[in-house]
Order: C-alpha cells, then structure tokens, then sequence
C-alpha cells in the first residue's frame, strides 16, 4: 500500500518569514504558531527509515477579527 505523499516544505529565512507576517497581518490581526512537525521517509526496498523534526509554522486568527452569522444579527449588520 503507498504511503500518500501530503504537504510541502518550504524553507524561509528569517526575512522571508518577516514578509509573509505582513502579508497575513501578524501580529495585529493573526497570531503566529511555530510547531515541531515529525517526519518519516519510508524506503521499503531498502529498509531504511529516516525521521526527523521540522518547524512549521501557522497562522490563527484573533479572536477579535472573528465574527459568527449569530454576532452579525445580534449586532445589527448583515452578512
């Protein structure tokens, strides 16, 4: 059975993490989380397995830019 292939790597530098911040509004409208994510390389017709940790990073809103179709009604304004 394949192992299904998901995700990307992308590796940035500080500067260039610096631009994708402004671009989704870090800090004033996202927060920003670095996480280990564990990878594992899979070669079966030589039985090795490599693992190792990578830093991802994601971006999660703040609450304040959050709005539910209940807070809109409630507040006046149509969606």
């Amino acid at each position: 059975m394949p192992i299904p292939q998901q995700g990307r790597f992308i590796h940035k530098t500080y500067d260039e993490l610096a631009v994708v911040d402004g671009c989704h509004g870090y800090p004033h409208h996202y927060a920003r989380l670095l996480l280990p994510v564990w990878c594992v390389t899979l070669r079966p017709e030589n039985y090795s397995i490599a693992q190792y940790c990578v830093p991802a990073v994601t971006y999660i809103a703040q609450d304040v830019w959050l709005s539910t179709e209940r807070q809109s009604l409630t507040e006046g304004t149509t969606m």
